[in-house]
């Protein structure tokens, strides 16, 4: 087995991010995560789902629909 390259960095803002390069893989994947949601007590519950929809509104349309054309799964 292959093992992969992970990059990790640290923004000023505290957001962190890494990126995971596996040799031969010539597929892309995006994920977000964050540190709250339906499994975590929140003062505002279904702000996660909310936060969710937001990330793929425009204001000609819902962004996802554009991406599913593509074949893609933004659920």
């Amino acid at each position: 087995m292959i093992k992969p390259q992970i990059i990790r960095k640290r923004f000023p803002s505290g957001f962190q991010a890494q990126v995971i390069r596996r040799r031969g893989f010539n597929q892309r994947f995006l994920g977000i995560i964050v540190d709250f949601g339906s499994s975590d007590p929140q003062p505002l519950p279904g702000l996660a789902h909310f936060l969710e929809h937001k990330l793929f509104a425009a204001e000609s349309g819902d962004l996802s629909l554009e991406f599913e054309k593509m074949g893609a799964d933004v659920n």
